[in-house]
């Protein structure tokens, strides 16, 4: 019995290092995958704040988003009910306009707009239509051209007549600053009306000009406006002129 027993306590001896070492790799091992774990942690924790941080980027911006997004609806809804509003008053002229002016005059109107297009003028079409009345005793249009005066010219052609009793002369500011003989049709002019066995009877404005005044028993109506270069051209209308009725006695 006793010679057994060595044997066993000697394996035991021999045993115990062999747990110690075992016992020291598994602490190792345990240490390892404990440090493992916390690095583990510690990066799903810093990958959360990361994608928490996002969300809250996308929700910033979703924010703005739909800021804006209200801001172009509102805009959307005021430039419609503006649209919305110019039509209804468009429409409404419109309706106005046809109630007010038969067929024959939205036909006048829009040979009178073809007119303008072309390049007559406004002022030649409203003089036209301002002649429109019961018939009178007038003559044919008189058409004249005459020179305009300025500094450096005053010869020829400068003299206008518009029958045997009306004759008129125009003066300008001549052209390139007043340098030229021509005379510059955007600035004034001043229109001399001379009437034979009276005084010139001026009259300044910028061209086109409507003039009209009445002599002997005639009315005259006359519209200048640029012509060639230098030029100014003149329409007249020469119209009986019906005397003022008088009272008699006891009215």
């Amino acid at each position: 019995m006793g010679l057994g027993s060595k044997p066993r306590g000697e394996r035991a001896m021999r045993a115990r290092p062999a747990a110690f070492k075992a016992v020291l790799v598994l602490a190792v091992a345990g240490a390892g995958a404990l440090a493992g774990y916390g690095q583990g942690a510690a990066g799903a924790a810093g990958a959360l704040d990361d994608a928490r941080m996002a969300v809250l980027r996308l929700d910033r911006e979703t924010s703005k988003l739909a800021a804006r997004t209200a801001e172009l609806q509102a805009d959307l809804a005021e430039k419609t009910a503006e649209l919305e509003a110019a039509t209804t008053s468009a429409e409404r002229f419109r309706q106005l306009y046809e109630d007010a002016a038969p067929p024959p005059v939205q036909t006048i109107l829009t040979e009178a707009l073809a007119r303008i297009h072309e390049g007559l003028s406004p002022q030649r079409i409203a003089f036209v239509v301002s002649q429109a009345g019961e018939p009178r005793a007038c003559t044919a249009t008189i058409l004249r051209r005459v020179a305009a005066r300025t500094a450096h010219h005053d010869g020829p052609g400068t003299r206008a007549r518009v029958d045997e009793l009306v004759t008129l002369t125009v003066s300008g500011t001549g052209g390139e600053g007043g340098r030229a003989a021509w005379f510059d049709p955007e600035r004034e002019v001043t229109v001399d009306f001379s009437v034979l066995g009276g005084d010139p009877a001026p009259v300044t404005g910028r061209l086109p000009l409507e003039h009209a005044f009445v002599l002997k028993g005639r009315e005259y109506r006359l519209m200048l406006s640029p012509g060639a270069r230098g030029y100014v051209d003149i329409a007249a209308d020469r119209c009986d002129h019906p005397s003022p009725p008088t009272l008699a006695a006891g009215d």
